[in-house]
């Protein structure tokens, strides 16, 4: 399509990334709208979970349907541009500068009223969660942060200054320094992680700690993600978490959680060696780091000692986050020339770690195939069966690795089908789900996301450009808003928070392609447009949040802090199922921390979840009860984290109740 006029000229990728965004943008708010009921209803709605009365589930088919449609929207908005530069659409000058300014324009409005809505000003955010503030950016911060992106854009035209960064030069001993630095702020932030039986009581976060360290206590105490016990959060660090602890011989909660918190660095580090193949220069890779640090382990409470962020939550960091971003450090390198220089070893990492976790892992092994895509750019239909092919047999080798350890360890094959009973219990059952607000700040993430992905577009099409940038563009996009299906799920202020991270991996990649822009004097001295506004005013956000960092003293202090209670331990849990269980034995134990008191006591407990709390629904607890059965075990023990109507199931199965104390119940064949 071509302007008459002839003053007509074609339109510049970047033009028609601006361009494209508002028909893109309706088109997936009509989709959203219209499409949204019909597909949630027909392919989302529940299948018949039968969870107990007392679970709260919240089935969402139609606002999960919306989520998949805007997704669908980020990947329209890319086609658009491609679809216009093929076409050489032409258009006069002041036609171009028209629609660039009004989607800039509307671009503005639209993440002022994001941050309003999250004030619950014009429109309201839903907040259902007490454990977080509702205001994440206080009006002070949000302040702050503007005066902060004015002084940003001061710099952004001090030729000084840009002359000083670019003078910057990468010798060994400012790499050295600089990995110094990051390992030490790495370490510092992590070290909240670190918990003992005697401070854990302490930690805001406690409460999810039986769910996440079960996983690595029940392969120590024989069982097999995948075979015999159904995982919730990740089925392949817990063996090598076990094995790390067995190796240590010390399988104490203290010694689990520093290995978490270690796997947990490393992972962070990982995003440190990216950013520094981004900026090629170390000193600017730390500069961006220090932020991305800040944001990811952003507070969720106002406690500075026993602090709640993404840190203490280890279903997340590393079970979910580690993976994904060890596999983006490996893309980077690959892209750069790097070990792995070729695609299928690349792939075959990202096929673990969707096997891993396939909620987060699938959208981490897409966003490397795109990362591949974008810089490579396959221009024929055998070219892209070939990158295809390639991802198959780096998934199939993933399979076979995967196989392989389950038949050394158990003797049988996995059961894949394993991969998705939890995510199925979540998405489509709705266990603890929570409704997602019209707006709020959770729009702004999924905006930055889609830009990530159509400035990856805008750079592949120019041809020329960093191939490293241009593809850590395109994996922080699609990452980032497959992650979001996280938030799209339990829609609360805690969620919301754990996509700091992936966010602010597309901000500071955006910012660095902002930031390389102006080459040209004059470029400059104008104003900075909408998005490098939105980017700077970011990044004020992250400065603010800096003085979270942990002082390092109130974190030994808080680990020197001693107490007599130490209710992980399982002393009573431990006592009580000793009076009914010898040394050897087989039992099923569906209480907290079931597999530790196993192990503790010499047991083989052969329960295929990590608790009660784990079995949401009456398969999950007849599924236990078969395997009890099975495998001839001595008794069942339960707690009150399982309901009342529990007891009729394990009742109705053939056992009676032949001990109690307190909340601990024992049952055994009749």
């Amino acid at each position: 399509m071509r302007s008459r006029g002839r003053a007509s000229r074609a339109v510049t990728p970047a033009e028609l990334a601006w361009i494209a965004a508002l028909p893109a943008t309706l088109t997936t708010v009509a989709a959203i709208v219209l499409l949204g009921p019909p597909l949630g209803h027909a392919l989302l709605s529940p299948r018949g979970e039968a969870f107990w009365r007392e679970v709260i589930d919240r089935p969402e088919p139609v606002e999960h349907a919306r989520y998949l449609l805007a997704l669908a929207g980020a990947g329209l908005l890319a086609g658009l541009i491609v679809a216009g530069a093929r076409r050489r659409l032409a258009l006069g000058p002041r036609t171009i500068r028209a629609a660039v300014r009004t989607a800039q324009g509307v671009l503005a409005a639209f993440l002022i009223l994001c941050v309003l809505a999250q004030h619950d000003v014009l429109l309201r955010a839903y907040v259902p969660s007490k454990t977080t503030p509702d205001q994440i950016f206080t009006w002070p911060t949000l302040a702050v942060s503007a005066a902060l992106a004015a002084a940003l854009v001061a710099l952004w035209h001090d030729e000084r200054v840009v002359r000083r960064v670019r003078a910057l030069r990468e010798t060994p001993r400012a790499r050295l320094l600089c990995a110094a630095a990051a390992v030490a702020l790495t370490a510092l932030w992590l070290s909240t992680a670190v918990q003992t039986d005697a401070t854990v009581v302490h930690s805001p976060a406690r409460n999810l700690l039986p769910w996440d360290a079960s996983e690595t206590w029940a392969v120590l105490d024989g069982r097999s993600p995948l075979v015999d016990f159904h995982a919730q959060y990740a089925h392949l660090w817990p063996y090598a978490a076990a094995a790390l602890m067995a190796l240590l011989g010390s399988a104490t909660l203290t010694a689990w959680t520093t290995i978490m918190a270690a796997i947990s660095a490393v992972a962070a580090l990982a995003i440190y060696g990216t950013f520094r193949r981004v900026a090629a220069r170390s000193a600017l890779a730390l500069a961006l780091y220090v932020p991305f640090l800040a944001m990811s382990f952003f507070l969720m409470t106002r406690a500075r000692v026993d602090r709640y962020s993404a840190a203490a939550i280890f279903s997340l960091w590393p079970l979910r986050f580690a993976g994904p971003y060890l596999l983006a450090w490996l893309t980077a390198r690959h892209l750069d020339g790097a070990a792995p220089r070729r695609t299928w070893p690349l792939l075959l990492v990202g096929g673990l770690v969707a096997l891993n976790n396939v909620e987060l892992g699938a959208g981490a092994l897409a966003a490397t195939l795109a990362a591949i895509a974008w810089t490579r750019r396959p221009a024929s239909p055998r070219a892209w069966a070939r990158l295809v092919g390639t991802a198959a047999a780096g998934v199939a080798g993933a399979a076979a690795l995967v196989c392989a350890l389950t038949l050394a360890r158990a003797g049988q094959l996995p059961r894949f089908g394993l991969l998705l009973e939890f995510p199925r219990i979540y998405a489509i059952g709705g266990w603890v789900l929570e409704p997602m607000p019209a707006a709020g700040l959770h729009l702004a993430l999924y905006a930055t996301f889609a830009a990530a992905l159509a400035v990856a577009t805008v750079r592949a099409l120019r041809g020329g450009e960093d191939p490293v940038l241009t593809g850590m563009l395109a994996w922080s996009g699609v990452f980032g808003l497959v992650a979001g299906g996280y938030y799209a799920g339990r829609s609360d202020q805690v969620n919301l928070i754990v996509l700091f991270s992936p966010w602010y991996l597309s901000l500071l990649l955006l910012a660095v392609v902002a930031l390389r822009a102006p080459a040209a004097a004059p470029a400059r001295r104008r104003v900075p447009d909408a998005g490098t506004l939105a980017l700077l005013f970011a990044l004020g956000l992250a400065i603010c949040a800096l003085p979270q960092i942990p002082a390092p003293w109130s974190q030994v202090a808080r680990l020197e802090r001693g107490g007599h209670a130490r209710p992980y331990a399982q002393p009573d849990g431990k006592a009580f199922v000793a009076r009914i269980a010898a040394r050897g034995e087989k039992v099923a134990i569906l209480i907290p921390f079931g597999h530790r008191i196993a192990y503790d006591l010499g047991l083989v407990n052969v329960a295929p979840y990590s608790g009660g709390e784990a079995i949401p629904t009456r398969e999950q607890l007849l599924t236990s009860l078969a395997v009890a059965r099975r495998e001839r075990v001595r008794a069942v023990f339960l707690d009150e984290s399982l309901p009342p109507e529990a007891d009729a199931v394990v009742t109705r199965a053939g056992l009676r109740l032949v001990a109690r104390q307190g909340p601990l119940l024992a049952f055994a064949e009749r």
